[in-house]
């Protein structure tokens, strides 16, 4: 199913696009630039997650190495 609809997104996407990136010029086709889009915009998606997975990681483990009253205080610097 997923073959069927890819081909149908690539066959309706075959109009070439003129595209200029820095020195860089040429015609791409329109699934292509999809495809180029898409994965680029999944690619920072899951770097943007991990990396808020990473920071809320790395204060929890802070957090819970500080002695209660720092840990407090830490909490109201993150807060603000």
């Amino acid at each position: 199913m997923l073959i069927v609809f890819l081909a149908g997104v690539a066959l309706q996407n075959q109009v070439h696009w003129a595209i200029r990136f820095l020195w860089m010029s040429g015609d791409v086709p329109g699934f292509i630039l999809l495809f180029v889009a898409t994965a680029v915009g999944f690619i920072a998606g899951i770097t943007v997650a991990l990396l808020e997975k990473w920071r809320k990681t790395a204060v929890s483990d802070e957090k819970r190495s500080l002695p209660a009253e720092k840990s407090d205080t830490l909490t109201n610097d993150l807060c603000e």
